[in-house]
């Protein structure tokens, strides 16, 4: 029944209203509405967690700890909803905040030493962009107030940039944004399968909501912030590929595809905010490309556990010829889901200031690491299983990827490719240069392969910065004692000192645990409430 929890969502973005709802009296007024980028992506939202929750009772069987993922996975999938659905910026941010923190739960899931490090990486990253987030979002509120329109307008005005960048950074950790994107290739290959297929196809998105709803595009230039954007969407779609090459775990090479795949949605808002003009047809392509990549991205994740269900013979090849057709709709090959995505996305190159070949090469690149996903996945094995929900749901997402990305066509003329065949070349062409490297680079790592010491770990950055963030939070942590060691010897002191006077003034001092906390909240206090007069 757990599934059905997802029901209303969906069919309020069927067929909800086009007019908000308010609630005054909750938080600092609750304001919530659908729009042209909010609809799609509740409905693509609200069927990734229904599929995922459907298949976690068949693929964690046996898993004592199912009840408690469910639950969680709940409380993730409201803060989702939420902030989909937000028209003010308190809303937005509370269900930005429950679902990346709940989310965390997912993660730890299994409780091994890899999940742990795991989860105080994911949650080390999230909490950075949550003060990044919070504090551009406070600065646009001092300007503009709560609601989400007059922030986006706020975020427009040039004195605010500092604000917009804030805001940018803050969900750039969650959509995966180079530099900030270490969390994903650690996160994933420790998180269940269900839980993977949602962070990568339906949570990294919020960044991108963020982005959409929050910044002026369409409505104002930003051309520093859209340059910087399209410059690092850019590093992360080659660089992406590049270290996903390197990786041995199917879940590893899916969580840098990812980050490659979030790189075309950070150029393409990047060029909405360099140009205004082609700021609409940005928004539009924008959630098509968020559409066409979340279906295929969670049918990726649960091609795992199908192809080890399916065992050995036809059904084997089946589902590895399914997991094929979602490497292809990321590729963009027509007429899949991502064709009509990527045709939208090069003519906004210009824009961008990046020639449609670069953003062809890309493509080219995604087909070798679908290709280098594909063959680690075939040599997987495991014990065949019987046709259950795992299988329709992985089938329903396949499905559902086209037929979803097709419908939105009507959006406008940036999503709606014509057939031609120079459209047509223009989608096949990146996949046969893909293909041909698939064959050179097989052929080349049988000749000359490259020793597993010599591989980037999953994570690089965050591999690389981790002992000495771990340093410096021990040496924050140290340096955050030694305040109350001082009251503490300072009270130690007068306690001596009052020990020799009448009327138990030495009992009143060893008050169980004030001694320090008391005095150092008053100074604190006191230094707050100093900061706010000034």
């Amino acid at each position: 029944m757990v599934p059905l929890a997802c029901l209303p969502a969906g069919l309020l973005a069927l067929a909800g209203p086009a007019d908000g709802l308010s609630i005054p009296w909750l938080l600092l007024g609750v304001r919530l509405e659908l729009d042209d980028v909010s609809r799609p992506l509740l409905g693509v939202t609200a069927l990734l967690y229904a599929v995922a929750l459907a298949v976690s009772p068949v693929e964690r069987a046996g898993d004592r700890r199912l009840p408690a993922f469910l639950a969680v996975f709940l409380v993730t999938y409201t803060g989702n909803v939420t902030l989909l659905t937000a028209a003010d910026i308190v809303t937005f941010y509370v269900g930005f905040a429950v679902m990346s923190l709940t989310a965390y739960g997912l993660v730890v899931h299994f409780r091994t030493d890899r999940a742990m490090r795991a989860g105080r990486v994911y949650l080390g990253l999230a909490l950075v962009g949550e003060v990044l987030l919070l504090s551009g979002l406070v600065a646009a509120a001092a300007a503009a107030g709560t609601d989400m329109a007059a922030v986006r307008e706020a975020l427009g005005d040039r004195a605010n940039l500092p604000a917009a960048a804030l805001v940018v950074a803050g969900l750039g950790v969650k959509a995966g944004l180079v530099p900030l994107h270490g969390w994903l290739p650690v996160a994933h290959p420790a998180a269940p399968v269900p839980a993977s297929a949602v962070l990568s196809g339906a949570m990294v998105k919020a960044g991108l909501v963020g982005w959409l709803q929050l910044l002026p595009i369409g409505t104002h230039s930003l051309p520093e912030l859209g340059s910087w954007l399209v410059a690092l969407g850019l590093v992360g779609i080659f660089g992406a590929v590049a270290l996903g090459l390197l990786q041995d775990e199917p879940k590893v090479q899916l969580a840098y595809s990812t980050i490659s795949q979030m790189g075309y949605l950070a150029v393409t808002v990047g060029a909405g905010l360099r140009e205004a003009s082609v700021g609409a047809a940005a928004v539009t392509v924008a959630v098509v490309y968020a559409v066409a990549h979340g279906t295929a991205k969670a049918a990726l994740f649960l091609s795992i556990p199908v192809v080890q269900a399916a065992g050995p013979g036809a059904r084997r090849w089946v589902a590895l010829g399914g997991t094929g057709v979602a490497g292809f709709a990321l590729a963009g090959l027509p007429p899949l889901n991502g064709f009509v995505a990527k045709y939208g996305l090069k003519d906004l190159a210009a824009a961008a200031g990046v020639s449609e070949v670069v953003l062809s090469l890309g493509a080219a690149g995604t087909v070798l690491l679908m290709a280098r996903f594909w063959l680690a996945l075939a040599a997987l094995g495991g014990a065949p299983r019987p046709w259950s929900v795992l299988h329709s749901g992985w089938l329903l997402l396949l499905l559902a990827g086209p037929t979803l990305v097709w419908g939105l066509t009507a959006a406008g003329p940036a999503v709606d490719p014509s057939t031609t065949v120079a459209s047509v070349w223009a989608g096949v062409w990146p996949v046969l240069v893909g293909l041909t490297l698939v064959v050179l680079t097989v052929r080349g790592a049988a000749r000359w392969p490259l020793r597993r010491s010599a591989r980037p770990p999953a994570g690089d950055v965050v591999v690389l910065l981790e002992p000495a963030a771990v340093r410096t939070l021990r040496a924050l942590d140290e340096a955050g004692r030694l305040p109350g060691r001082a009251v503490q010897a300072v009270v130690t002191i007068a306690g001596h000192a009052a020990s020799r006077w009448p009327g138990g003034a030495a009992e009143l001092l060893r008050l169980a645990g004030w001694q320090s906390v008391g005095p150092l909240a008053v100074v604190v206090l006191v230094v707050l409430a100093g900061v706010l007069l000034w």
